[in-house]
């Protein structure tokens, strides 16, 4: 019992550690960070107590939470390139708006 509530605590830590960094990092170090998430929650999965496992709720809430990290990674990447894209775009143009 004391381990699968250690090991809930340790992922969702580091679920709040992960999330909390997202808003302050460059893409590489959320990167990393998104490694680390994956690997302390492969290492719960390996440690928990068989007889008394994680609670499921829980687990498809972290899930849950993660995905919605990863989606708002892959927008913003996709909102940089449009702002790159557009920025290009009106260096390009002339003056006035007409060639």
């Amino acid at each position: 019992m004391f381990d699968a509530v250690r090991s809930e605590n340790i992922l969702a830590v580091n679920r709040d550690t992960a999330l909390g960094a997202a808003r302050d990092q460059s893409g590489d170090e959320v990167l990393a960070n998104r490694d680390t998430f994956l690997t302390l929650l492969v290492a719960q999965l390996q440690h928990q107590d068989p007889l008394s496992p994680a609670d499921p709720l829980q687990f498809v809430s972290q899930l849950a939470q993660f995905s919605s990290l990863e989606q708002a990674l892959r927008m913003n990447g996709h909102l940089a390139a449009i702002e790159r894209a557009t920025a290009a775009a009106n260096s390009a143009a002339p003056p006035g708006g007409t060639p």
